[in-house]
């Protein structure tokens, strides 16, 4: 009788916990999942206040031999947040998650890291290369072939890489999201 009564209990338990692992399990997917949505929103946004600012404003305009000046914009940056994350990890995230899929998360925050340097740099590009000159007649930026002096060349290229950098990005992390979507956490 003992022993069916300290089974019970032992078993009574075990079912306990495994009910609390799959809340957990649900819990860490749909973090991930509402994660995923919001950045990926975000770099929609980036995406398209770039391609407006720049491609279209600049970029499309000077590939067709257009003479403008290149506008002095400064893009906004933010710190990459991985607290959510961390703590995620630490609540069990390590239990329930593929580790091939934790790499692919942390590799897409230190591309996210890498683009907010590199923001910044750009930034500093235009406070001390670009805006000094703005008010200096479009002539001024132009060699005689029509393209801009080496001077101003790394804002084409600057544009036409974070462009690819955040595309590839966004694909990144629109493949996370489906493949939290679909993951069956054991």
């Amino acid at each position: 009788m003992v022993f069916l009564g300290v089974y019970g209990a032992f078993w009574l338990d075990g079912y306990r916990t495994e009910q609390d692992n799959q809340v957990r399990r649900a819990k860490i997917q749909r973090s991930l999942v509402t994660d995923m949505s919001h950045l990926d929103e975000s770099l929609g946004r980036a995406i398209g206040f770039h391609n407006a600012s720049f491609v279209e404003g600049f970029l499309n305009q000077y590939d067709a031999g257009g003479i403008l000046k290149p506008p002095p914009i400064p893009i906004p940056t933010s710190p990459v947040n991985t607290g959510s994350w961390e703590a995620m990890l630490a609540a069990g995230g390590f239990d329930v998650l593929d580790t091939a899929l934790i790499r692919d998360v942390e590799l897409l925050f230190f591309s996210l890291a890498s683009l907010n340097t590199t923001l910044e740099r750009y930034n500093q590009h235009v406070m001390f290369l670009l805006t000094p000159d703005i008010d200096q007649p479009v002539d001024a930026f132009y060699n005689e072939q029509g393209k801009l002096k080496g001077k101003y060349l790394w804002y084409v290229y600057f544009h036409r890489s974070i462009s690819q950098q955040m595309l590839s990005m966004q694909s990144d992390v629109q493949r996370l999201e489906k493949q939290f979507r679909e993951a069956s956490f054991q």
